[in-house]
């Protein structure tokens, strides 16, 4: 039977990540929200309130700039000195020195996010994915692949579903399964799909199962979208075949 030593997900390349949209009106909340979803690795999107802190000295670009409705993105944080890592496309030409990386203190950051839209923010993220093996045979594995949207009591999933979910397998030596690539069914915020592969052990292994997932996922906040989502996962397994399978499979 197999066992499972490790199993790591994240991003699959090439393919988008879900828009997670997080509110938040409680700020000391939202903060950690947003240094707790920049650890997984992705950033954050987050719409200010320009106000003073992005000076246009030009009267008539005033009337082509929206000050209401600014975005940046955020891409780490330091605890230390208590700020915010910030990409900022505001243009040096447009005046003030709010452009390029910059840093923001967690309190600069609560003020420009009070506006209309307070304590909302865009967390992108892959799918979920979780794994588990069951032996159904002396050399026979099921193995369970559920996949899904992120949950989480202050954020959603802007999209209305993913459909045309394919996931292929890659399995190390001594495995096999009959087929490597399967399909499944719809996907909404609300529900999860399963994908099931029969592996088969034909010999010890030890090494990595690869799955990637992709599906197309449809949305229409704010406006509507089609994108290719997708996650992948690495699953560490060890067989362990005992002597007597052995021999029966040598016989």
């Amino acid at each position: 039977m197999l066992t499972v030593r490790d199993i790591s997900t994240g991003a699959l390349e090439g393919a988008g990540l879900l828009p997670i949209g997080s509110y938040d009106p409680f700020q000391p909340r939202f903060i950690a929200n947003l240094k707790e979803h920049l650890a997984t690795g992705y950033p954050v999107v987050v719409r200010l309130h320009p106000g003073v802190a992005y000076p246009m000295p030009d009267h008539d670009l005033v009337h082509k700039v929206d000050r209401e409705g600014h975005v940046v993105t955020v891409v780490g944080y330091d605890d230390e000195n208590d700020t915010f890592l910030i990409g900022d496309p505001w243009r040096a030409e447009w005046g003030g020195d709010r452009h390029g990386l910059t840093t923001l203190t967690a309190q600069d950051m609560t003020l420009l996010l009070c506006n209309s839209t307070a304590c909302y923010a865009a967390m992108p993220a892959p799918m979920t994915m979780s794994a588990r093996i069951e032996a159904v045979g002396p050399t026979t594995n099921q193995l369970v692949v559920t996949v899904g949207t992120p949950r989480h009591p202050h954020a959603r999933c802007e999209l209305r579903s993913i459909t045309d979910l394919n996931a292929s397998i890659k399995l190390p030596a001594g495995l096999a399964a009959g087929q490597t690539r399967q399909w499944a069914d719809l996907i909404t915020p609300d529900g999860d799909a399963e994908i099931t592969w029969v592996i088969e052990e034909h010999a010890p292994a030890d090494g990595e199962i690869e799955i990637a997932v992709a599906g197309l996922g449809a949305g229409y906040d704010p406006y509507p979208f089609t994108d290719v989502v997708g996650s992948r996962a690495r699953i560490a397994v060890r067989s362990v075949l005992d002597a007597p399978v052995r021999e029966r499979q040598l016989a």
